[in-house]
């Protein structure tokens, strides 16, 4: 029974994780949300960077896994970069102020890549991947916790003293790996979660007691770090104990939430999620919300309704688009061979 949960289930609520994370993110990066904001981005970029923890794997030699990892994740940042520069182009030229200049920047800021769009997250997730490629394949166990626990404290000094943003966001790298290390962990030692999952009344208690610390850890982080929300895209913080321990609170809440539902929707959002990660801010979010506008123009709806709308036709956008992609040969551009 053990076995056939890890083998069938696991994949399953990864999806569903993944989907339920990704339509946090794009709900997350609406404007005025206020406190449910402040919730989402708590957790919702850590998450992922625990589910691929918990996918992790070192049993191959370095250059295949670099070879493997290149192809989930660098081939889909540069196909996912070059269509954000295609349509920021397109867009200058129809508002007549395209140069040169402009388009060349535009490649060299995604070739350096520090916090260029939402495709930031895949450079960052590459060096994760190789850096903890070689602390757990090397390093005594005990050894690797103390890379784990000492990587964010020099992360929480650089951003102390003002250090900008790395290339292809090594910053934000160290400090994404604590996250990493216990999606690795629970992968590892699966007995804690194969208890919690044993019955629904102990995921739903699981659940609540998650999002409990979640919140809880969330509100005092934003007292005393001082902060409004918390960002990885940032480099916010707050006071990096609290911020984990929150964050851990409302991933795990999420993992458990997505064992107790089923979605083939979701769970294909989740599967397919690079899209809906790489292009719904900076080209379906301008898209939807002028025609959208139009829209209320037109029909003169409520403003709330404005925001619901809004939200939905970037997920349709997202949606078609994804779809024409991973339903065609077009889908080893997302490392899908």
């Amino acid at each position: 029974m053990v076995q056939e949960l890890q083998k069938k289930e696991r994949i399953a609520w990864i999806d569903l994780a993944r989907g339920i994370g990704i339509l946090l993110i794009l709900l997350g990066h609406l404007p005025g949300l206020g406190k449910l904001g402040t919730w989402i981005f708590s957790f919702h970029v850590p998450l992922f960077f625990f589910l691929s923890g918990y996918l992790f794997k070192n049993d191959l030699s370095f250059l295949p896994f670099l070879k493997k990892k290149a192809k989930a994740l660098l081939l889909p940042y540069a196909v996912l970069s070059l269509g954000v520069i295609a349509y920021k182009m397109l867009l200058q030229l129809y508002q007549k102020n395209f140069t040169v200049s402009k388009l060349l920047r535009l490649f060299l800021d995604f070739i350096i890549q520090r916090r260029s769009g939402t495709v930031w997250f895949l450079t960052c997730l590459f060096l994760v991947e190789i850096l903890f490629y070689f602390a757990s394949k090397y390093l005594k166990k005990y050894v690797l916790l103390a890379v784990v626990i000492l990587a964010p404290v020099a992360g929480v000094i650089y951003i102390h003293f003002g250090g900008p943003a790395l290339p292809w966001n090594l910053d934000a790298s160290i400090m994404a790996i604590p996250f990493f290390y216990i999606g690795y962990l629970l992968k590892k030692y699966p007995q804690g979660l194969q208890y919690v999952f044993a019955s629904k009344w102990k995921t739903a208690l699981a659940l609540l007691a998650c999002l409990i610390v979640n919140l809880g850890l969330c509100i005092l982080n934003r007292k005393l770090g001082k902060i409004e929300t918390v960002d990885m895209y940032d480099s916010i913080y707050g006071i990096y104990p609290l911020m984990l321990l929150s964050a851990m609170g409302g991933i795990l809440a999420i993992v458990c939430l997505s064992t107790m539902i089923q979605s083939n929707v979701i769970a294909h959002i989740g599967a397919n999620s690079l899209i809906y990660f790489g292009w719904h801010q900076q080209i379906f979010t301008p898209t939807a919300h002028t025609v959208v506008t139009r829209l209320q123009s037109l029909l003169a709806f409520a403003e709330p309704w404005f925001s619901c709308l809004w939200f939905l036709a970037i997920l349709a956008m997202c949606a078609v688009v994804e779809n024409i992609i991973t339903r065609t040969k077009l889908r080893v551009l997302m490392g899908k061979f």
